[in-house]
């Protein structure tokens, strides 16, 4: 079993791998170049980089490894080179054919490979003691174990809970807002234009609303199947498939359902590179666990086996039903999201095409094109807000179930390895397609890490240590409100947890993440003082309203109307959050435009690594990088906007000068996708790290600046006036 490679790989490790392929040595080859590799991630088709994956590809196949070998086999079978192509090509056909019953065994041949043997007995024993020998890990992983204790399980229950009264909540406040439409629209005509209409009552039908869901939550797995094999193209995995990528991921879902007497989960793979693994279902007798092919691909038999441990955790905890029933209703807005921008960016590449030839149909197929953005932005918007009602449990579940996938399996290494495997491949991913997979970020709330969490882990780790990039979620004092807008738990804490269950057993843990001392200052009034001033005007007018009260009750009527103006409260929330957001304005907004303004020049990596910084350091940075993300409408609010440069990417945050109506007029940053730019802003470290974009600049000269500190003045601004008008 590999480990994760240590960042300080160079020249050196390269040769020792390529000698160690020579030499026969093949499982140090395959740890040397896996270490090697990782260094060049986003540089795979240099030459070294190659040279390794060959290597590499010997080494797997040598060793037993031949789905690993024709994996890779076909990623370098995508190179441009001719050569690497026709070489990748043969090797993958003696791979299958070296697979094939009865194929010959030969020492070597025109690529240098041993013929891989299936149909021995001696290939049945290597796969039964595989995962109870440790490879290069012999002293990390127990034979026998003590399973540590179950955690209390009222945290988790109270998640549950709450998830379902704010999925509840917020379809119905939905429904109610967009119902009060037309009443405003009304009210204007008849009091503004002086037109004649009746304004209609609005009335919520809350037990349709409760009804629909819970069909929502009973269907949820049949329609999650449906989805994701009509639009992600997933396969049923069947059980003997995954024995030959991880005969211990078969065993423990054999032992684990026939000793909790469950139902064998059905099991599906997509067909991404993206390392992927989630359950979903509505009851644990028909439940789902679905892995794609890049976590097959890309991680040993015992990691595999230690996230089938961490969904099988799910299951056994149920929380995996609620998941479903938030993720299954998010799939509404965030399918109609999708495939509006895919329909939108038809009409206007149509639109363009048909300009010379008939210009009426051209502006026709492009107001459609535009009609199709505001869909699909008003989409992405109800998605934005109903993923809040999953967000609790999300975070909570994951410390239920990496406990349970450690008892499971006795490798909480493994686990560790397995996660970081997970950051890094996601990161890889993105960077490879130069955008975020829709199926990673709609399904985020299932997956093991998310989408925005290994952006920067994952592409920053071959530059730094893994302690150095865990530490701010260790002992930043403001983390777990930071975290609160987060759908995972910070990763830092994950696997300090599991390096404790490691330490219980006496393992020698993957990574010594000992407990660190939280520093003790603290800026978080001030970074929220935004939210703070709602609570305080809250507060302020409970206060007044009690006081009316007690005074209406001796007799004294002159406030006494403060008792029945309910509009004291909303004018107060209004008031404090304009406040507070002027009393923030100054430190989060530094002025970059003055002379003599200091940019950071701090690489990245020590830029995310500091431990006490926070969105509010706001740290003037100048990066130049390739500006990565997807292209067209579906990235229209700039949903999915990257800086990729060469020490690690970063997500950037990007608000048009005109506002939402700004995205109606182009040039978008998602025009500049693929292309080198110049950003300028404020770096902003919270539970993940980001830019601020105040300008992002071509090499030709093109620039877009952002309006994030003038929308922000103008919604203080306006809450400051509503609510003096409401007071008055």
């Amino acid at each position: 079993m590999t480990s994760i490679p240590d960042p300080a790989a160079g020249s050196q490790v390269l040769e020792a791998g390529l000698a160690s392929v020579k030499q026969g040595n093949y499982l140090e080859a395959i740890k040397l170049l896996e270490r090697f590799l990782v260094t060049q991630a986003g540089a795979l088709d240099r030459p070294d980089a190659i040279k390794a994956q060959m290597g590499l590809v010997m080494a797997y196949a040598r060793s037993g490894r031949s789905k690993k070998a024709a994996s890779l086999c076909r990623e370098l079978n995508r190179s441009e080179n001719v050569k690497v192509r026709a070489w990748a090509t043969q090797a993958l056909g003696e791979i299958w054919e070296a697979g094939k019953p009865g194929s010959p065994v030969e020492e070597t041949n025109s690529t240098g490979f041993v013929p891989f043997q299936e149909t021995s007995q001696k290939s049945s024993q290597a796969r039964e003691e595989r995962p109870q020998t440790s490879e290069s890990h012999p002293s990390t992983r127990l034979q026998r174990w003590q399973p540590l204790k179950k955690l209390p399980p009222a945290r988790l229950q109270w998640a549950e809970m709450g998830t379902a009264i704010a999925l509840l909540g917020l379809v119905i406040g939905l429904y109610g807002a967009i119902s009060t439409i037309p009443v405003y629209w009304t009210r204007f005509i008849t009091s503004v234009l002086k037109w004649s209409a009746t304004i209609q009552s609005v009335e919520i039908p809350f037990f349709t609303i409760f009804l629909g869901l819970s069909i929502l939550f009973v269907a949820s797995p049949w329609l999650l199947d449906a989805l994701l094999k009509g639009l992600y193209g997933m396969k049923l995995l069947s059980t003997a498939m995954l024995a030959q990528y991880s005969p211990e991921s078969h065993r423990l879902i054999q032992r684990v359902c026939q000793q909790q007497k469950l139902a064998l989960p059905q099991l599906g793979v997509l067909p991404t590179d993206v390392p992927l693994s989630f359950s979903y279902g509505c009851h644990p007798k028909i439940a789902r666990i679905v892995v794609s092919q890049g976590l097959l691909d890309h991680l040993t038999d015992d990691e595999i086996a230690t996230l089938y441990a961490s969904e099988l955790g799910h299951i056994l905890h149920w929380d995996f039903c609620l998941m479903s029933w938030v993720t299954i209703v998010l799939q509404f807005p965030y399918t109609l999201y999708s495939q509006a921008a895919r329909a939108g960016n038809w009409l206007k590449a149509r639109s363009n095409l048909r300009r010379q030839e008939n210009r009426l149909i051209a502006v026709l197929l492009g107001i459609g094109g535009t009609l199709c953005a505001i869909v699909a932005s008003l989409a992405y918007g109800i998605y934005w807000l109903l993923r809040w009602s999953g967000l609790w449990l999300s975070r909570q579940r994951l410390e239920y179930s990496d406990r349970t996938a450690c008892n499971l399996t006795g490798n909480p290494n493994g686990l560790t390895r397995a996660l970081l495997k997970v950051a890094v491949g996601t990161a890889q991913a993105i960077q490879k397609h130069q955008q975020t997979d829709h199926l990673l970020q709609g399904f985020d709330l299932l997956t093991p890490l998310g989408c925005v969490a290994p952006i920067h882990l994952g592409s920053l780790y071959p530059h730094t240590s893994v302690k150095s990039l865990l530490i701010w979620d260790q002992v930043n004092p403001d983390r777990r409100w930071l975290a609160l807008n987060n759908s995972h738990a910070l990763m830092g804490d994950r696997l300090q947890r599991i390096t404790r269950y490691a330490h219980h057993w006496q393992l020698t843990p993957e990574f010594n993440l000992e407990s660190q001392n939280p520093l003790v200052s603290s800026q978080i009034l001030l970074q929220g003082a935004p939210f703070f001033g709602i609570l305080l005007g809250y507060l302020m007018a409970q206060i007044l309203w009690f006081v009316a009260q007690i005074l209406y009750q001796f007799g004294v009527e002159q406030i006494t109307w403060l008792a029945s103006d309910y509009d004291l409260f909303v004018s107060f929330m209004l008031l404090g959050f304009g406040l507070g957001t002027f009393l923030r304005f100054n430190p989060f907004f530094p002025d970059l435009q003055k002379r003599g303004t200091q940019f950071s020049a701090s690489p990245l990596p020590d830029l995310v690594t500091q431990p006490s910084a926070l969105p509010l350091s706001s740290q003037p940075i100048q990066l130049e990088g390739t500006l990565i993300g997807r292209s067209g409408l579906s990235n229209w609010l700039g949903q999915d906007l990257i800086l990729q440069t060469p020490t690690g990417c970063i997500k950037l945050h990007y608000v048009s000068q005109f506002g939402t109506i700004g995205n109606l007029f182009p040039p978008h940053p998602a025009d500049w996708v693929s292309q080198p730019v110049l950003v300028t802003g404020w770096f902003r470290r919270g539970a993940t790290p980001w830019i601020d974009a105040d300008s992002i600049r071509t090499p030709t000269g093109k620039t877009l600046r952002s309006g994030h500190q003038v929308w922000s003045t103008v919604l203080a601004g306006v809450a400051v006036l509503m609510a003096i008008v409401l007071i008055l």
